[in-house]
């Protein structure tokens, strides 16, 4: 029997000025996607794809440029649909105590006194928060401020709960249980809920908790590969079942790695595509490096071993590819990574050495430090030369990209000597 799409997004786009308010850049660009009724749908994507935005887009938060967004709900028009949304950061009101937070949640509904006060209480009980109605969020744990976040989207009874990120400003220990607990609850439907769709950069968010994954790309926001995750709860994670899925996640992601990020001549460079290696600072690629060098591993792993060794998430670890993959200290294939000669090299050199290395590739194949050392040359001055790529940067990307290249930039350049 088929599945009924709860909502589907044709064609949206959501367009915001650029930093030097000269014009509008595109944050996401014609995506299409469906949800589906009793499913958890995740969202992975790189670094500033634009994954938190479409979930605002979803959420009302935002208005969308343009494209359709086609709720259906049985018994319900499409303007009554509801959605909630759990952040990332809590976002709690520090001076109103727990149960207060979560009357907020029902505040715009209208409802007597007696319903908003049941309907907090069944929450408090619901999401483990008994016994703490009445404390402030600065007396909480990162754990229990992210149960209130919970309570307050679901009190409102959503007909899809958005989540942006909800487990990664908890310790591992926190996100399983809390995690566990949610998952629980939505199994044995008590939640109030029909869908819920979540923004995650972890795969084991994804595996943990999603029926579909939807990947999403850079530059421009789109899907560009689904996938349904076919395991019955509770998931093992020793299971056969469990690692085929995951390897089957890893490879769709590591798929969009294959990007040219030299400089050429005449040739104007896409600075989205270094959103999101410029987070990789030199001290990170060199600890990949040295690891996947290391006795343990002799040159050769499997990618997902390492990201669970160096406990980085699936976009952490695919900006530390991406990087060595551009310096050719690396080669891929499917889900296993080895060094080249030359990332062996650099593995074995001393520090000296491999400053003086990295600097050349760098320069050599990585076009955004060619192009700042090009304007650096011509503009007689290094910061000048920032100055005049921060200028071109800013008037291709918003505001938080043109700071994150400019930031990863820096961090590079102050390596070398610059």
């Amino acid at each position: 029997m088929s599945k009924n799409v709860i909502l589907e997004l044709s064609k949206i786009s959501y367009q915001t000025m650029n930093l030097l308010g000269t014009k509008e850049v595109d944050i996401i660009k014609e995506v299409d996607g469906k949800f589906y009724e009793g499913e958890i749908t995740g969202i992975i994507g790189k670094s500033g794809a634009g994954k938190s935005c479409l979930l605002r887009l979803i959420a009302g938060l935002l208005q969308r440029t343009s494209g359709e967004m086609l709720f259906n709900v049985s018994g319900k028009k499409p303007e009554k649909v509801r959605t909630s949304m759990v952040f990332q950061d809590f976002a709690l009101f520090p001076w109103l105590n727990v149960k207060e937070n979560i009357e907020l949640g029902v505040s715009s509904l209208n409802l007597a006194v007696d319903e908003t006060n049941a309907r907090v209480e069944d929450m408090i009980e619901l999401i483990g928060l008994d016994g703490f109605a009445e404390s402030y969020p600065k007396e909480l744990s990162g754990g229990m401020k992210q149960r209130v976040g919970f309570a307050r989207a679901l009190v409102s009874e959503p007909d899809i709960l958005l989540m942006d990120e909800p487990f990664s400003s908890l310790d591992i220990l926190t996100a399983e249980a809390l995690r566990s607990d949610f998952i629980d609850l939505w199994r044995h439907n008590l939640l109030p809920i029909k869908a819920a769709i979540m923004v995650t950069h972890d795969i084991g968010d994804l595996l943990s908790m999603c029926d579909r994954v939807h990947f999403m790309a850079g530059g421009t926001g789109q899907f560009y590969h689904s996938e349904e995750i076919d395991l019955k709860h509770p998931r093992n994670e020793e299971s056969k079942e469990y690692r085929e899925a995951a390897e089957k996640i890893y490879g769709v992601i590591f798929d969009d790695l294959d990007h040219d990020y030299t400089y050429r001549k005449g040739k104007e460079l896409d600075y989205n595509l270094f959103v999101n290696i410029a987070r990789v600072t030199i001290s990170e690629l060199t600890g990949f490096i040295d690891l996947l060098n290391s006795p343990a591993y002799g040159g050769k792993a499997d990618i997902i071993e390492l990201s669970e060794e160096l406990n980085l998430d699936a976009d952490a670890i695919g900006a530390c590819l991406e990087l060595a993959e551009a310096l050719s200290f690396t080669k891929r294939e499917d889900t296993q990574v080895k060094l080249t000669a030359i990332g062996k090299k650099y593995a074995a050199a001393t520090p000296e050495i491999q400053q003086q290395l990295l600097s050349g590739r760098m320069s050599k194949y990585v076009g955004l430090v060619t192009e700042f050392e090009k304007l650096m040359t011509a503009e007689k001055s290094k910061e000048k030369g920032l100055k005049k790529l921060e200028e071109k940067i800013s008037a291709k990307l918003d505001k938080e990209k043109t700071q994150q290249v400019m930031q990863g930039l820096l961090n590079w350049v102050k390596f070398f000597g610059l």
